[in-house]
């Protein structure tokens, strides 16, 4: 996958600098949680140190967390709260937070997404759809605002809250929703409504498209989804046309849409997917 050093601390940095998918309120009405840039001082990387393997989802749990911790006045009351009934799941709550300073509660739902902009969808919003179609974005706003967040007033929570002392009634919710999202090629100088546009870096084709005749000379890479965060500049180990071509393939076959990082030259990088659909 071209990536052999240590990045640990630039998909951190990239996590952070994703930006929200919406600035105050957004669609459902709950305030969004934004991020700074942060750099790491040296020996602090060692603390950021996670598996290898973990999946993007849980990634980004750590990152957030390392940065609550190491950046901001906020405690961490409770982590991936696991919420049951008759030893059934019903929820998690990702993170229960209290800052000392401002003398203030959070429940803090943490998003982390790569959407595509399809034009056949005729609903709006619910263009955006995940790269193999699998989850979108309106799905995840419902899922929000119907499950997570109303999770903090089930009554199976209320002994949770009592055991770390928190006054549920003083509560804040926040969302801190990071997107980056695909547009087609020929929308990428289009601004879209209800999203923020700066999220938009990059765009999507499909398989016939990703001909010799326009991307014959560049490099490419294929990265795992773990490395998602990253900037395509932090690749090594680049494919010529052909061989890029035949691992593109195999995902496709397999209905799986690859993200691309494409090098143009020493200081120029593209980022866009490939779609089977």
């Amino acid at each position: 996958m071209g990536i052999k050093r240590s990045t640990i601390h630039l998909e951190f940095q990239g996590f952070l600098e994703t930006p929200p998918a919406w600035y105050g309120l957004g669609p459902i009405g709950i305030p969004q949680y934004t991020t700074q840039s942060v750099s790491i001082p040296p020996g602090m990387e060692k603390e950021l140190q996670i598996p290898e393997e973990l999946i993007l989802g849980k990634r980004v749990e750590y990152f957030m967390a390392f940065y609550l911790e190491n950046y901001t006045t906020a405690c961490i009351l409770a982590r991936n709260l696991v919420i049951s009934r008759d030893k059934i799941t019903i929820g998690e709550i990702d993170f229960l937070l209290y800052d000392p300073e401002k003398e203030e509660y959070m429940h803090l739902e943490l998003v982390y997404k790569f959407y595509l902009y399809d034009p056949d969808v005729k609903n709006g919003i619910g263009r955006w759809v995940g790269p193999n179609r699998r989850d979108s974005f309106i799905n995840k706003l419902e899922r929000l605002k119907n499950h997570q967040l109303p999770l903090l007033y089930r009554e199976e929570v209320e002994p949770v809250l009592k055991s770390l002392s928190i006054p549920i009634k003083k509560v804040r919710q926040q969302v801190c929703f990071k997107a980056s999202l695909f547009v087609p090629l020929e929308m990428m100088s289009c601004s879209l409504p209800i999203i923020n546009n700066d999220c938009v870096i990059g765009y999507w084709i499909r398989m016939r498209e990703f001909t010799e005749d326009l991307y014959g000379e560049f490099l490419f890479q294929t990265p795992r989804k773990q490395l998602w965060t990253l900037h395509p500049s932090d690749g090594e180990e680049w494919s010529d046309f052909n061989k890029i071509s035949n691992q593109l393939q195999k995902l496709l076959q397999k209905e799986r849409s690859p993200l691309v990082w494409m090098k143009k030259s020493e200081k120029v990088f593209l980022k866009f997917f490939i779609v089977w659909w």
